[in-house]
């Protein structure tokens, strides 16, 4: 054979098995083209199996079975989803997806899963409201419970929410009334309930802050009509002052004056109305976010010149804050108050108290003299606010500012310093 001849048919072998393009034997091509993200994918006529496509971005072109097949684009938008299937007969073919020819349907499996979280969710959240119930009818639950936990039940028309305190006196909570504004509710002890003299003296307090309104004085707001004894309070949002962090020294001496100032007119207010609160101490002050304060917890107080449900020589408060006095079991009246509040201020100024830690030295001392004058330890305090709270805490009652009026006087001389 001529070499001419051999040439030509190898450029023609080259040309048929060669080319860039050649399927392999069943196979064939088909170009895609997409307007938008699909997920693409095939199967042979007939068959219910689909074969999903990687989406070539450089190279439209695919390589398929050579049979008749069904290409499909989806378009998945979680919940729902847009989709066209095409016909690639057996050729070659250019099939084009938009979204202007897709058909929109619900994917009622992921419908059906969320509905059925959502479903599930809203049960636990019923099922826990409901737990969290309180009980109605009979109050079958104490309103303190030995495990310390918040009891499930209604106290009027309350309903227990939060333990904001406890201690040997009682518990206090946070409740919610029936059209949703807060209170609290003060209930005393087991133990201080089966005290003879004890529902006397609870009414009592009951009786005397439901007379009470004034800023600086925290209301009571109900009163409770059963055999069960509690108290409902105004609900104040703030910190203990025995809680509320001592300052440096220039900062926490006008803080201490503008709090002296506070308490004063409470205690101007509740002396005026005939009550003696007998049992200030810095956990009764309550300190709001804006820096103002309110006046608690009047347990055992009582009025002037009223009936005495303690007899002589009985102590009822806390000892460490308490007159001399009144520590004695003597008769008191409105300068007890103001020699705590001076004992108060004290405490925040020196920091601590000027007394022994242990209880009984504590008491001798403060019966047998006052306090040295915070000038000897600070010399830098000024000498204004020395002698005021040394005229607080004078040993003698005599010694003392006279009432509540005649201290704010003493504290407006140092106006400036607040």
């Amino acid at each position: 054979m001529p070499p001419p001849f051999k040439f030509s048919w190898l450029v023609l072998w080259l040309l048929v098995v060669g080319g860039p393009m050649h399927a392999q034997t069943g196979t064939r091509f088909i170009k895609i083209n997409l307007s938008d993200h699909f997920q693409l994918s095939y199967r042979q006529t007939g068959s219910n199996r689909w074969t999903p496509l990687p989406v070539h971005a450089a190279d439209p072109t695919y390589e398929l079975p050579d049979v008749d097949l069904e290409v499909r684009g989806v378009l998945d938008h979680g919940l729902w989803y847009e989709i066209q299937t095409q016909p690639a007969l057996r050729s070659y073919v250019v099939l084009i997806f938009s979204r202007e020819k897709c058909q929109s349907l619900v994917h009622w499996g992921r419908l059906f899963g969320l509905l059925l979280c959502f479903t599930a969710g809203l049960f636990m959240f019923y099922r826990r409201r409901l737990n969290s119930l309180p009980t109605t009818g009979t109050n079958q639950e104490p309103l303190i419970r030995p495990d310390g936990k918040i009891p499930k039940r209604k106290v009027g028309q309350y309903r227990l929410i939060e333990l904001l305190g406890s201690g040997g006196m009682g518990v206090v909570y946070r409740a919610e009334a029936e059209d949703g504004h807060m209170v609290a509710i003060k209930v005393p002890a087991p133990h201080l309930v089966s005290q003879t003299d004890f529902r006397q003296r609870f009414y009592r307090e009951i009786e005397l802050g439901c007379r009470l309104d004034h800023p600086r004085v925290v209301k009571v707001l109900e009163v409770p009509l059963g055999e069960e004894l509690y108290v409902v309070l105004e609900y104040v949002e703030g910190t203990p002052l025995d809680k509320w962090p001592i300052q440096p020294w220039p900062i926490e001496c006008k803080q201490c004056i503008a709090f002296a100032r506070q308490v004063l007119e409470a205690l101007q207010y509740i002396h005026s109305q005939g009550v003696i609160h007998r049992d200030l101490k810095p956990a009764n002050l309550m300190v709001m976010k804006e820096g103002s304060l309110k006046l608690m917890d009047f347990g055992i107080a009582h009025k002037i010149h009223g009936t005495r449900l303690t007899g002589t020589g009985t102590i009822m408060g806390t000892p460490i804050y308490m007159s001399p006095e009144q520590l004695q079991g003597m008769e008191i009246d409105a300068r007890a108050d103001l020699y705590s509040l001076g004992l108060i201020l004290y405490e925040r100024l020196l920091p601590g108290l000027p007394y022994s830690d242990d209880l009984m030295e504590a008491m001798r001392q403060k019966l047998t003299k006052a306090p040295a004058p915070l000038r000897d330890i600070h010399p830098n305090i000024n000498p204004g606010l020395n002698e005021f709270i040394c005229r607080l805490i004078a040993q003698r009652v005599e010694d003392r500012f006279q009432d509540a009026a005649h201290a704010i006087q003493g504290l407006n001389s140092l106006c400036e310093l607040a």
